[in-house]
């Protein structure tokens, strides 16, 4: 909708004027943010259709392995189904895309913590309404 462009606009227009001068604005009309754990996921899907195609020698690029090394060592999941439980719970929840991206990065230990690294949750949501969603997200996490 309109005002879903406003706010991307504003997002953008949030950016530093040198940094914003090399972005192409249409770069982030179609993003899908994604977290750590599905990054991993989908590295990992594309390192093994490579080696199938191209033979176990296959080697991804250096920045694809250095990015899968980084994305599991953040990875709150390895578990496909809770992975895609995570997602589903808290779009279920009204967050936004980005929200739920971010929260399931940081893996904040209380909704007050949430609201402080995230403060658009602030705007729609109180204390008492985040707390089941980051017990939900404790739950579906990989102990380390």
């Amino acid at each position: 909708g309109g005002s879903t462009m406003a706010a991307e606009q504003q997002q953008i227009e949030s950016l530093p004027p040198d940094v914003l001068q090399d972005v192409d604005q249409q770069v982030f009309k179609d993003a899908y943010c994604v977290t750590n754990s599905e990054a991993a996921f989908l590295l990992m899907q594309y390192m093994s259709v490579n080696k199938e195609r191209h033979g176990p020698a296959w080697q991804p690029p250096a920045v694809v392995k250095k990015t899968k090394d980084y994305v599991d060592k953040f990875a709150q999941t390895r578990n496909e189904e809770n992975m895609k439980r995570l997602r589903e719970e808290l779009a279920n929840k009204g967050l936004k895309d980005f929200e739920l991206a971010l929260i399931s990065n940081l893996m904040p230990e209380t909704a007050d913590e949430a609201m402080a690294l995230i403060p658009t949750l602030k705007e729609r949501f109180t204390e008492e309404q985040l707390t089941p969603v980051i017990d939900e997200m404790a739950l579906l996490r990989d102990f380390q």
